[in-house]
C-alpha cells in the first residue's frame, strides 16, 4: 500500500469537504 503525497491527500480532503455524498456513494461503490 503506497501513501499518498501531501498534494494529492490535500486534493482528496478538499474533494470530500466540497462533495461529501458524492465521496460517500463512490466509497460505496467501491466496496
Amino acid at each position: 500500500m503506497e501513501l499518498l503525497d501531501d498534494n494529492e491527500l490535500a486534493k482528496l480532503v478538499e474533494h470530500r469537504l466540497s462533495s461529501p455524498f458524492k465521496s460517500v456513494k463512490v466509497d460505496i461503490d467501491a466496496l
